[in-house]
């Protein structure tokens, strides 16, 4: 399955796409899975952006629905949208699945491109 990592941030925001490159790099050098719901621990924080939020996981691509799977050349390439998460939120998606955290993101309303939010999970 072919997979294409995006994500949305403040335009203000440095490093970001040094943070995604590193996500499929880890992937190829570790073996790290990206899919749905799947959690790189600790890597935002080799480049110093975040107060709050030390990790990322993986949804479908709501902001751009259009990109949640689409076809090139007869391949169908699927979109992940990576959100980086907190410690309490990479504890609740570990205990409880990426459907459940991403119903608290819905019910809080999280502003995706701050990559300083505050985390909805104490």
């Amino acid at each position: 399955m072919k997979v294409e990592v995006v994500t949305a941030c403040a335009s203000d925001t440095p490093h970001v796409d040094s943070l995604l490159s590193s996500c499929v790099f880890d992937c190829f050098k570790n073996r790290t899975n990206i899919s749905y719901g799947s959690l790189i621990p600790d890597i935002i924080d080799q480049y110093g952006i975040s107060r709050t939020l030390r990790h990322v996981t993986f949804v479908a691509p709501f902001l751009w629905p259009a990109l949640d799977k689409i076809e090139v050349e007869g391949q169908v390439i699927y979109c992940l949208l990576m959100v980086p998460i907190s410690d309490g939120e990479k504890a609740y998606l570990e205990s409880n699945g990426i459907d459940a955290l991403e119903a608290l993101f819905d019910n809080a309303q999280i502003d995706i491109f701050d990559i300083n939010r505050a985390s909805v999970v104490s």
